[in-house]
């Protein structure tokens, strides 16, 4: 049998660094690794030096700069080296991360080579609007206008639940299948090793408690939250660190803010880590992930964390909070840095149960990509042969 040949379009990609870019980079290695011929269809660099050194191909469009956002608008169809290569290559099946130029450009190509087509929902797009436009109306008609690619595919996946909730209250008319995401973390061998490494690199104790955060600095991920809630918890007289691992557009907005909170004695930035095996040994040192994002859908780092063994607290309500148990595997705070504060307090005066709930969150919750894709491989085959049929059907009648 040939190999299966897939096609993946995403309208952001590396050197950016965001969950989506990070699902479709282990989407196209596993599937690689798999046998399978996968081709990443994505937006041009900004860094012209970038060079992409993966094991699958990266086929690069030009893009329309867009200097005050993160992202730039993606090209395609005025790009003929970029048509050429999509005109002269086929495809068994297409795969959709993002609705815009080149997530709505795939599904034109998928209609009309007549393959199926799937497209991941992974972002609350209203959010995104809305904080760009300050405007409901521009907000429903970029909507309509993306809902329009969502329906126009063949299947839709979620990577949970409540996200796919979100996609059928936008306009989403069929029921999307869900498929959660993963990670590539593997646990640390050397828990103790690690644990004094990561003692000796903040100056503390074995018994100082240890919250993290992994993530884009970034005003949308609700960090100002998660300083007023440690600003708050100071009260109580533990002692502590928290850290935050990243960088992002906000860096020095959030950085001021917790110096204007005068949370220097407790609190920490590291910036940008790229190596995966010290963010783990961070992981295992936590006791407690902090992600209070309600605009997450399927963070990555929630699995990550529990691969070490860390449960997450998350606000009540929070999407990506979806496949997560309160008291069970993880752990809601109602959304109030007072709450929040005080769930820590909660949660850390009870050791016994931390360590419950710590380890359910490694067996529910951490899976690797590795797994997943075996997995996902086998819905591909199986969405090929269910297409051929019904599509052969269709033609007969």
């Amino acid at each position: 049998m040939d190999k299966l040949k897939i096609g993946i379009f995403c309208d952001a990609y590396y050197p950016q660094i965001d969950g989506v870019i990070s699902v479709v980079d282990n989407y196209a290695t596993r599937l690689t690794e798999l046998d399978c011929d996968v081709t990443v269809f994505a937006p041009e660099s900004r860094k012209h030096n970038y060079v992409d050194d993966k094991i699958y191909k990266v086929v690069r469009c030009k893009t329309f700069k867009l200097p005050f956002l993160e992202y730039d608008l993606p090209t395609p169809k005025k790009d003929k080296a970029f048509m050429k290569y999509i005109a002269e290559h086929d495809f068994d099946i297409i795969h959709l991360h993002s609705p815009f130029s080149l997530g709505k450009l795939s599904s034109q190509i998928a209609n009309k080579r007549k393959i199926p087509s799937i497209i991941t929902m992974h972002s609350q797009f209203k959010r995104d609007f809305l904080r760009q436009t300050h405007s409901r109306i521009i907000t429903k008609c970029m909507l309509d206008t993306i809902m329009k690619v969502f329906n126009r595919v063949d299947y839709a996946w979620a990577v949970n639940k409540d996200v796919a909730e979100v996609f059928k209250g936008y306009g989403y008319k069929g029921e999307p299948i869900i498929v959660h995401n993963a990670t590539d973390m593997l646990p640390v061998e050397d828990v103790d090793a690690a644990r004094l490494l990561i003692n000796e690199k903040h100056n503390i104790d074995d018994d100082t408690e240890f919250f993290l955060y992994v993530g884009r600095i970034n005003i949308v991920k609700n960090l100002k939250f998660l300083l007023n809630a440690i600003k708050l918890y100071k009260n109580y007289g533990r002692k502590f660190k928290l850290v935050l691992i990243g960088s992002g557009q906000d860096y020095k907005i959030i950085t001021k803010y917790a110096n204007k909170l005068k949370l220097n004695d407790v609190v920490e930035f590291t910036g940008a880590i790229y190596d995966k095996k010290l963010i783990a040994k961070y992981y295992s040192r936590a006791d407690l992930f902090c992600f209070p994002s309600l605009y997450d859908c399927s963070s990555i780092v929630q699995i990550e964390a529990a691969s070490q063994h860390t449960p997450t607290v998350f606000l009540r309500n929070a999407v990506t909070a979806s496949t997560v148990t309160d008291n069970v595997n993880g752990y809601f705070a109602d959304n109030s840095p007072e709450a929040f504060s005080e769930k820590l307090n909660e949660i850390m005066t009870d050791k016994v149960k931390l360590k419950k709930i710590s380890d359910n969150a490694f067996n529910d919750i951490y899976i690797t990509w590795d797994k997943l894709m075996v997995k996902v491989l086998e819905e591909y085959k199986r969405i090929i042969e269910e297409y051929k049929i019904k599509h052969t059907v269709n033609t007969v009648k």
